[in-house]
């Protein structure tokens, strides 16, 4: 497997892109929620550029926001449920994902966010492999 290092400029292009013309119905838009730990970086964003609050609980007018929409899991156990409005930086590769997100990310490739420490990335990308 590969791994998909991005930079802090494709992270201020995909704040621009969510911010703008992602989908997000903005008007109806009061404050952001991230999920930890993916999320955060893009929710702290967005509720400054949009001038936000940023929040730690659910609500019809949160937008719930992530890093990354793989297998779903994450999004139908907290974001589906709880908020009503949805988006993610990235998607993966042949994944129906059903809320607004900016770029797809190959299949056989391996995120690597610019918060994120490669070497631990790394060992992530072997545990999760080896879970099977």
């Amino acid at each position: 497997m590969q791994i998909r290092r991005y930079t802090w400029a494709e992270f201020d292009r995909a704040i621009r892109i969510l911010r703008f013309t992602a989908g997000v119905d903005w008007a109806n838009v009061a404050a952001v929620f991230g999920e930890p730990r993916g999320g955060m970086p893009l929710a702290v964003a967005l509720s400054h550029h949009r001038a936000v609050p940023l929040v730690n609980h659910s609500g019809g007018r949160v937008l719930w926001v992530d890093d990354i929409y793989d297998s779903g899991s994450t999004y139908r156990a907290r974001g589906k449920p709880f908020y009503g409005h949805h988006a993610v930086w990235l998607r993966r590769e042949g994944v129906d994902c059903p809320i607004p997100f900016v770029e797809t990310v190959p299949t056989g490739a391996w995120a690597v966010f610019p918060w994120e420490d490669p070497v631990r990335a790394e060992k992530d990308m072997r545990e999760y492999h080896a879970k099977g």
